[in-house]
């Protein structure tokens, strides 16, 4: 068996035990090593004796490092002469050669922690170990005898296998070319650009048309197909993940699968997808690009009278009949688009919200989310102040750049400053400005009851509402005595 030895010394927080020779062997069954090792006093007064609860971890480095395997932990280990000895296995190989360093903690009688020996101990591999507590350590190698000399040659041995080749020479230069020979005779008829190789049927050149048209020769297809039936192209996949009809484009403004109707029927598509399986994420019509000015579907309607580029349904009311995982942009910018809405929502009994050009909405009412279990860090509101910040608030009429629509209230900056409540101060939220109406209104329905109760009565009126997107409130007042 292989043998390890290390030397210790004590930290101070261990004040009367110091370790002093440690040895490892390997156990042949096991990952386990066999470790020995000797207790002296701090003081230098002998051997220490008794009984000690011991405890040992295993590192990669001296100091640091990471923890390899678990925490080991012998009690009662009864000490003569001051040596001991422990099998200690943590779950993998110690001696490989890679460098490992042993941790000890001590605890003796009375105390309430272990105490950790400092440094640890360096496992290598040494010539000799110390085997018990009362054998002396065994007889140390004596060095190496000199080199002896050199015997004889021995015989050839066979022969080894033949070797693989050497790659091929560079050919050589080409030889005059020779004398024209005579014609052939005739072939057989060339062969058809189709060609069937095991199950694949495919064009070595041209293109194929199913359905002639006078079109067809102007149009720069590999494969056209031009019909009068209710589907020019059918196709069906019923292998897992497969698609019935793949297209893919790696150049310009191509497309990967492009249809076209002209039937003025409805229900005609150009590109019709159905996925009629009742479970999984599947699609009828999928599309993807990689480039970041492309699109995964594109959908044009090019009429000038109106229409829908992309049209999307659902049969339930648990569906959706657009999802998007991310933001949805829609630009409408354009001259020919600029005159309708750029977002249209259509609702029960005829009713609709529309997001224009100019970004204003027009909509029935807007419902704040207000419920109190949807809201937490309630304050108390001093109205008084917040009415006096009303009456120093700039109120101006203005219109938005641009625009030549006028509209009247604050800026965000000044509402912001004033008050400093909403998400910045670049916009003014609805719910907001409500508040501080309502807050001021309180304020000066108090102030107005103190008044009353002096003998005073304020002759009050009061106007509210909502310009532009923020709440106006006009108040004037006359005050006489009872």
């Amino acid at each position: 068996m292989s043998a390890l030895r290390a030397t210790t010394r004590i930290i101070p927080l261990f004040a009367f035990l110091a370790a002093q020779t440690a040895f490892a062997q390997d156990q042949d069954a096991s990952h386990a090593i066999t470790y020995q090792g000797q207790l002296r006093s701090a003081s230098g007064s002998g051997m220490l004796s008794g009984t000690v609860d011991l405890e040992f971890r295993l590192f990669d480095a001296a100091t640091g490092g990471n923890q390899i395997g678990p925490r080991l932990q012998a009690d009662g280990v009864t000490l003569i002469g001051g040596r001991f000895a422990a099998t200690l296995d943590f779950g993998v190989p110690v001696l490989t050669g890679r460098g490992r360093w042993l941790e000890i903690a001590v605890k003796g009688a009375g105390d309430a922690e272990f105490s950790v020996v400092s440094p640890r101990q360096l496992l290598t591999r040494p010539k000799y170990a110390v085997m018990d507590g009362t054998s002396d350590p065994a007889p140390v190698p004596g060095p190496a005898g000199p080199q002896g000399p050199v015997g004889p040659q021995g015989a050839v041995g066979p022969q080894g296998p033949k070797g693989e080749p050497g790659p091929s020479g560079a050919p050589g230069p080409r030889g005059p070319t020779g004398a024209t020979g005579p014609m052939g005779p005739a072939g057989e008829a060339g062969a058809s650009p189709f060609v069937l190789t095991a199950d694949v049927v495919s064009l070595s050149t041209g293109r194929v048309i199913i359905g002639a048209s006078a079109e067809s020769a102007a149009e720069a297809q590999s494969l056209a197909v031009h019909s009068e039936l209710a589907t020019a192209v059918f196709a069906t996949n019923r292998a897992w993940g497969g698609n019935a009809i793949e297209g893919e484009v790696s150049v310009g403004t191509g497309r990967g699968v492009e249809g076209r109707t002209t039937s003025p029927d409805n229900g005609s598509a150009g590109v019709s997808g159905r996925a009629v399986a009742t479970s999984g994420v599947v699609s009828g019509v999928r599309g993807e690009s990689a480039s970041a000015s492309g699109f995964g579907i594109s959908a044009v309607n090019t009429s000038v009278d109106g229409g829908i580029g992309l049209y999307a349904g659902i049969a339930s009311a648990k569906g959706r009949a657009i999802s998007t995982l991310g933001s949805v942009h829609i630009d409408n910018r354009t001259a020919a688009t600029m005159a309708g809405d750029a977002l249209t929502i259509e609702g029960k009994e005829g009713r609709a919200a529309a997001l224009n050009a100019d970004m204003a909405w027009y909509a029935y009412g807007f419902n704040n989310v207000s419920d109190v279990h949807s809201k937490h860090d309630f304050a108390p509101v001093d109205g008084a102040q917040v009415l006096e910040r009303v009456r120093s608030l700039p109120i101006r009429a203005w219109s938005y750049r641009g625009e030549s629509t006028r509209h009247i209230g604050p800026t965000a900056q000044d509402f912001y400053a004033n008050f400093g409540v909403g998400a910045s101060d670049r916009v003014i939220g609805t719910i907001d400005a409500q508040g501080v109406a309502l807050a001021a209104i309180q304020a000066l329905a108090q102030r107005q009851d103190r008044l009353e109760q002096g003998g005073w009565v304020w002759v009050t009126h009061a106007a509210a509402g909502v310009v532009g997107g923020a709440i106006v409130l006009a108040v004037f007042r006359v005050a006489r005595r009872r």
